[in-house]
């Protein structure tokens, strides 16, 4: 039996004997598989030494294999190193139930055909091989380098199952391809392998796939009789017109291949299978996988992941943002977890599914012989079927779970669609409980935070995009109404169920709060944005785009030294350029103006330092009502009534408080008072900012205590904030 790997964290490996070049070493822990895993597919080359009419890696079977992955090109890199596939299937715990199947492309291929002794050498998994047979036994064998035993464990099947290909073996061994077959599986009981005529008891069995223009010969039958195990396997697919397999998906495989629609789908699916491709990317079904390296695979974007420590969590959106078809992860990432293969996503080519993977079949449980339960190797759900479509489907009743709620009204993907489904699903969940670019965990909610980020909306107008807002209670007046959000979704125990049954284009998470991260990781979508969970630390990290804005979270000195604001901040946290954009606000105020000035002398109670002096809003009071009409601040009970009075002052006077933001986004004149938090983070055509007039290096100090004998909001005088107001006053008269 093979030993347990140690759970010690494991390191991606450098440069060896292959010479090849790899990233620095990067700590990578143990990846713990569900229970519920089916099948470990790794397709170590997609390389073939055949070129069969009929291949499973050609998903519209048009003989083009040998086009889609070409044997040329020897210099370019195809796959990883052995070393770091090693580091790779060390992070899998070892299950003598859950074999890595090892296949293609021809996986004896790989590394010159010495790939596979020397990763079997240093993993204790054991292994399921398919393959043709492309070396002679004593080659293979010599190969291995001692290692039998990963390619024999005790199963009712063959370890390794070997393919017979009738045209290209007769081809290739004059006119004798079966019995050359055979003597090749036979020989390798000289090299330590079990043969019998009885599968359970055999190591090796030959299978041909029930293609129609197969056929088992007696000829055949005499070779293998009593020497090795042969079988014939289900052919999947659509030939001449037929389809071919049972299928629990209606239209999965055929919809395109047999013309019944003339475009592909919309649904939603996840895979119940671990599919890695020659570079370590994670697949979330064959179809996916085969495409991405059709013409030549992901090489380019597998360099740049690779520069980048191979974090696809963290960089697989911009690096994959030019391709159509994008994988779930990568092996070889610190952050990868099998959440990922939890997760349901939006997918556009319903039609043209593999048959492998919504076939109706046993899963290693035998779910389905046993206890009537189908398996499939993707899950599908919400499936977009036309209604035109339905008098078709003889299963109606019994698969109409499977498609969306609106599956009637549901058109094809190049067809005008009515102008909401046209538009691209968007998620922000800003409930306000963590302000985006600082460290406060207090859990109180932050209307500021919450309106300063509606800025983002201008990113996201209407005619495109269908924005769903997630929201505190408390902050729904200021988001109610707001002409950019479709959708304000107001925060609940139950509302991650509600969002993990939905899909979006983009997700924009901008809470560092674990859990919500969990959560936001988790949501179906193409496009993520701001923070997510590291699975190893349970802390926040970052997307692409945001690490700057991480680092003010954490980093105090550099939140107060940063030379950017804060909606400047955001936009870059979303890959954009800020260019002057205003805040949006929901509430509509109806009032006109009543008073010139208006002093918004009130503070929250997370940030007490931040308020001027009671006395120093009274004596500016006192100074500026002998020239102007000045009201005190009103509607602190009430977000409406807030805003409405800010609506009615010609200029206001104000902390660094809500009020502000409120002011800016009505767009009034505004004169800020800021000490112990950074002035340069708030911007607008209008603002005024007034800091104390010391040179006390403290200032901002970003702290919530002051280490001074007087806080520095005592410093500012009464008459610079008066000569303020007056000026911009006579700026506005």
């Amino acid at each position: 039996m093979a030993a347990q790997p140690s759970t010690a964290p494991l390191r991606a490996p450098t440069p060896s004997v292959t010479g090849q070049p790899t990233a620095s070493p990067v700590a990578l822990s143990p990846i713990p598989l569900p229970d519920s895993l089916n099948y470990i597919g790794l397709f170590l080359t997609l390389e073939c030494n055949l070129n069969c009419s009929y291949c499973i890696n050609d998903p519209q079977q048009l003989g083009r294999r040998n086009a889609l992955f070409p044997m040329d090109g020897k210099s370019a890199r195809k796959g990883l190193t052995p070393e770091q596939w090693v580091a790779a299937l060390r992070r899998l715990p070892f299950r003598p139930g859950l074999p890595i199947t090892l296949q293609g492309g021809e996986p004896m291929l790989y590394w010159g055909g010495q790939g596979l002794g020397l990763i079997l050498s240093q993993v204790p998994h054991y292994f399921d091989l398919l393959t043709n047979f492309a070396l002679k036994p004593e080659v293979f064998a010599r190969y291995l380098n001692g290692q039998q035993a990963k390619l024999q464990r005790d199963a009712p099947y063959p370890s390794i199952r070997v393919s017979y290909h009738a045209d290209e073996m007769n081809r290739a061994w004059n006119g004798r391809g079966f019995e050359a077959l055979v003597a090749r599986c036979e020989a390798l009981r000289d090299y330590g392998f079990r043969i019998s005529p009885r599968k359970a008891d055999s190591d090796v069995g030959i299978y041909m796939v029930e293609h129609p223009q197969n056929r088992v010969t007696a000829e055949m039958k005499a070779a293998y009789e009593g020497r090795v195990p042969f079988e014939t396997k289900e052919f999947l697919g659509v030939h001449d017109g037929k389809l071919y397999g049972r299928y629990l998906y209606p239209f999965s495989t055929d919809l395109i291949a047999r013309g019944i629609y003339p475009t592909t789908l919309q649904c939603e699916c996840r895979t119940t299978e671990l599919l890695i491709d020659p570079m370590g990317f994670v697949w979330g079904c064959h179809y996916y996988l085969y495409e991405g390296w059709s013409h030549g695979g992901p090489l380019r974007e597998f360099a740049a992941l690779e520069q980048e420590g191979f974090r696809y969590a963290r960089h697989g959106a911009r690096i994959f943002a030019g391709r159509a078809m994008a994988p779930v992860g990568h092996l070889l990432d610190p952050d990868f977890a099998m959440a990922e293969l939890e997760v349901f996503r939006p997918c556009k080519q319903y039609g043209r599914c593999i048959g492998c993977d919504t076939k109706i079949k046993n899963d290693r449980f035998q779910s389905y012989y046993d206890r009537g339960i189908p398996h499939t190797s993707v899950q599908i759900r919400n499936i977009h079927m036309p209604a035109d479509l339905l008098g078709q489907i003889d299963n109606l009743e019994q698969t109409r779970r499977f498609f969306s709620a609106t599956a009637k009204e549901a058109t094809p993907m190049n067809n005008a669609l009515p102008a909401a489904a046209a538009r691209k699903r968007v998620l922000i969940i800003k409930p306000g409980y963590g302000e985006t670019l600082d460290p406060d965990n207090s859990g109180m909610v932050s209307l500021g935070d919450i309106l300063r980020t509606t800025v983002i909306l201008h990113l996201f107008p209407p005619q495109d995009y269908h924005v769903t807002w997630v929201v505190d209670q408390k902050g729904v007046a200021l988001l109610k109404g707001n002409p950019f959000i479709d959708r304000l979704l107001v925060i609940n125990p139950f509302t991650p169920h509600l969002l993990l049954s939905e899909w979006f284009d983009i997700v924009v998470n901008f809470e560092r709060e674990p859990g919500i991260c969990a959560v936001s990781d988790r949501i179906p979508a193409w496009r993520r944005y701001g923070f997510r969970l590291d699975a190893q630390t349970h802390t926040a990290v970052c997307y692409d785009h945001a690490d700057e804005a991480l680092s003010f979270t954490t980093d105090a000195e550099a939140k107060r030294r940063k030379a950017k604001s804060w909606s400047e901040i955001l936009y870059e946290m979303l890959g954009h350029r800020y260019a002057g954009q205003s805040y949006v606000l929901g509430y509509q105020p109806r009032s006109a103006i009543s008073h010139d000035v208006g002093l918004n002398h009130l503070i929250g109670h997370k940030f007490p330092l931040k308020r001027w002096p009671e006395p120093y809003w009274q004596a500016l009071h006192d100074e500026l009502a002998t020239s102007y009409s000045v009201d005190w601040q009103q509607g602190a009970n009430d977000i409406e009534d807030y805003i409405e009075w800010i609506a009615g002052c010609r200029l206001l006077v104000t902390n660094d408080s809500l009020g502000l933001h409120i002011a800016l986004g009505l767009g009034k004149p505004v004169i800020a008072l800021f000490g112990p938090t950074v002035a340069g983070e708030i911007d607008g055509p209008n603002l005024t900012r007034i800091t104390p007039p010391l040179p006390w290096d403290c200032i901002p100090c970003v702290e919530s205590s002051c280490s001074q004998a007087t806080p520095c909001m005592q410093h500012i005088p009464v008459q610079m904030v008066g000569a303020a107001v007056r000026a911009q006053l006579s700026r506005q008269a």
